[in-house]
């Protein structure tokens, strides 16, 4: 869920069993973007972006891997974003 302008929530995205959220975080330092909700009790993981750096720093081997698949990942977001918007383009504004 996000935040719009006029105060409003707007979901995002359903996610469903072994999906992530919150991959952004882990490579910058920015505060979230997003807020999550679940619909039923939710078993999670969290992983601190201080103890992310600290495993890339301790097993280089295994934070190259972790950061191929979190590159991967965010980017097929990215594609997803970009197609969801050929499908239902926003109005265009002159």
């Amino acid at each position: 869920m996000i935040d719009s302008s006029n105060g409003k929530s707007i979901q995002l995205a359903t996610l469903t069993e072994g999906h992530s959220f919150g991959e952004m975080s882990l490579i910058d330092n920015l505060p979230r973007s997003a807020t999550i909700v679940t619909n039923s009790k939710s078993d999670v993981l969290q992983l601190k972006k201080n103890d992310f750096d600290v495993l890339l720093q301790k097993h280089p081997p295994i934070g190259v891997i972790l950061l191929m698949e979190l590159t991967d990942f965010l980017c097929q977001h990215v594609r997803d974003g970009n197609e969801s918007q050929l499908k239902d383009p926003p109005m265009a504004f002159e």
